[in-house]
């Protein structure tokens, strides 16, 4: 056998074991995802009275993966999924709002970004004050 074939089933092997491991976690963010929705918990200024709502919601957590069997091995990769949905959300949200700026950028200038002067700026501010 050749260095390349060896290296090839290697990689095969990998793949079979991550898709294995996504086909098992999958499900059990979807879960978690659930709980902590359902748990309501606060945002931006958390405070320590929040701490119990925190830590129960946690144990929510922790009760459904001992009753999923979870991996300690996977508990890593179970919180990258938890958390793929919100990135996923808010890049295309930031995304088509960066692409809507961009257009009104052109819009008030009539032209791209990249060729507006300083003229241009001081004629929009002039306009404005």
């Amino acid at each position: 056998m050749n260095l390349n074939k060896i290296q090839k089933q290697i990689e095969k092997k990998q793949r079979d074991v991550t898709k294995e491991r996504n086909e098992r976690v999958a499900p059990i963010a979807q879960k978690i995802i659930k709980i902590i929705a359902d748990a309501n918990l606060p945002v931006g200024d958390v405070h320590a009275h929040d701490n119990p709502k925190f830590s129960e919601t946690a144990r929510n957590v922790l009760s459904e993966l001992l009753d999923s069997e979870m991996r300690h091995i996977d508990v890593t990769a179970l919180f990258q999924f938890v958390l793929q949905p919100f990135d996923m959300v808010a890049g295309i949200v930031k995304e088509s709002l960066s692409k809507s700026f961009n257009d009104a950028e052109n819009k008030l200038f009539k032209k791209d970004y990249s060729e507006v002067t300083l003229k241009d700026l001081d004629d929009i501010l002039t306009q404005i004050q």
